[in-house]
């Protein structure tokens, strides 16, 4: 979900050779550096141009995946719509299947000080200079500066949802069990299982 240019389902695939990823994103500029990626690579599966915020984002979806996986892109949503998806993921997953993801992720607030003091001692994996200089080199080749047709984030989460927060809305949707694989300063990666 939200696949971008691809990235994580590559990965997956480098892991699973044999398997088959559909990826789907809003993004028709983004989705289209992964149709191009995949097909150079020989990546089996289908990209489908779908926004999340839509009710019927999942039609022509299989009903039957093994895993669905997407990276820090739920918290553009609100906790409603956040809800609401996590449970149509667990309608497209076989039983055992996994909903895999990362997400930004708060400090519980009895832990706020401490973690406060840990987090900054923690080296930054994201570079912002990283994400400017690609938009501006896609701006550049588009012709038009493609991120303000993102629209407006007035609406999300951001960085407001603790782990227990995360773990509290798979439950509710009926994924069991709920492991973290990895916590750090800035990200949460949750694996959830549906019965």
């Amino acid at each position: 979900l939200c696949c971008g240019p691809g990235d994580v389902g590559r990965a997956v695939r480098a892991r699973y050779p044999k398997s088959r990823i559909d990826c789907l994103d809003r993004d028709v500029f983004l989705i289209s550096i992964c149709i191009a990626t995949n097909r150079r690579e020989g990546v089996s599966g289908q990209c489908f141009v779908r926004d999340l915020w839509n009710a019927d984002w999942s039609r022509g979806l299989e009903r039957d995946y093994d895993v669905v996986a997407t990276a820090n892109a739920l918290h553009w949503l609100d906790a409603r719509r956040v809800f609401e998806l996590v449970k149509d993921v667990f309608r497209l997953l076989r039983p055992g299947g996994v909903f895999l993801f990362v997400e930004p992720a708060c400090n519980e607030p009895t832990f706020a000080a401490g973690f406060a003091e840990w987090k900054s001692r923690q080296p930054s994996r994201y570079r912002r200079e990283n994400w400017e200089r690609f938009w501006g080199r896609a701006n550049e080749i588009l012709g038009y500066d493609h991120t303000k047709l993102l629209g407006s984030r007035d609406s999300h989460l951001d960085e407001g949802m603790p782990v227990s927060g995360w773990v509290q809305v798979l439950k509710k949707a009926g994924f069991e069990p709920i492991d973290v694989l990895l916590r750090d300063a800035d990200e949460v990666m949750l694996a959830a299982a549906k019965p």
